[in-house]
């Protein structure tokens, strides 16, 4: 039996180390294919969260489009109601028009004596 041991055992370290070879190159085929699934799943995320931005980007950019409109519409609509021919016909609808020559009152405003001028600018007295 000893004999029979001892001749077998090479036989048997070889079978397993095969064995185990397989082993090895199954774990490694598994590892690469997990690896590649990851690397893959990584890419895929990266790309969606950059497209993701730039929609949100494009988004802001044309809600930024249709403030700036707004705001040129506003804008002419303002000059347009801030023209003196538009505010003369607003105030003469609301009863306001040029002042008749009897509602006018002159006060007389006398000269202010602590200011005089001295030669070619003016100068306050002490």
């Amino acid at each position: 039996m000893i004999q029979q041991n001892i001749i077998s055992s090479p036989q048997s370290s070889v079978g397993a180390y095969q064995a185990s070879f397989r082993l090895h190159r199954v774990m490694l085929a598994i590892l690469l294919i997990l690896g590649a699934t990851i690397m893959v799943s990584i890419y895929v995320y990266q790309a969606t969260v950059i497209y993701s931005a730039q929609r949100n980007i494009q988004a802001k950019y044309a809600l930024y489009a249709q403030s700036k409109r707004a705001e040129a519409n506003t804008l002419a609509l303002y000059a347009k109601n801030q023209s003196m021919a538009t505010m003369t016909h607003r105030a003469q609808a609301m009863g306001f028009g040029p002042p008749k020559s009897s509602q006018i009152k002159y006060v007389h405003v006398p000269a202010n004596p602590a200011i005089v001028q001295n030669q070619s600018h003016i100068v306050a007295r002490e």
